[in-house]
């Protein structure tokens, strides 16, 4: 999360921490939340860094809740490879849910890609979401 570029959209940004629309949508939908700077455990983060995530998790859950169209929502904090990630790097994944029962967990390297241009719905509809409410100016819309 050093700013390289990637093929995953954007959602929004801050100066620690950026919300993404992740190519693997074992629920579509779904986004993560991943701190800029490289850590492992939460305990790592300064405090201003935990904030921003903790603010931009909750951006990313009210998106969900009013442009997924979802029932409700999960959300999984993953460290990397012990969670079945392809990378050690602590992130949120912010899951929209509809079905009931919710599917049964499976490694994230098990579910296919999604093409990149419903990728880039679901972060448009998001970052409409983020941009329709002044109040949400610290979590800039790209």
């Amino acid at each position: 999360m050093t700013g390289r570029e990637t093929d995953w959209p954007v959602v929004a940004s801050t100066t620690h921490a950026v919300a993404l629309v992740p190519s693997r949508q074992q629920h579509l939908g779904t986004t993560l939340v991943v701190p800029r700077r490289h850590v492992f455990d939460p305990a790592d983060l300064a405090d201003d860094e935990a904030t921003e995530l903790y603010l931009m998790v909750r951006l990313m859950v009210d998106a969900t809740m009013s442009s997924a169209q979802a029932n409700y929502y999960h959300i999984s904090q993953y460290v990397g490879a012990p969670g079945g990630e392809p990378i050690d790097h602590l992130h949120w994944r912010v899951e929209p849910r509809s079905q009931t029962p919710a599917r049964k967990w499976s490694s994230i390297a098990d579910v296919p890609a999604t093409p990149q241009a419903e990728l880039a719905t679901i972060a448009a509809r998001y970052r409409g979401f983020v941009a329709a409410d002044p109040a949400r100016s610290a979590m800039t819309a790209v």
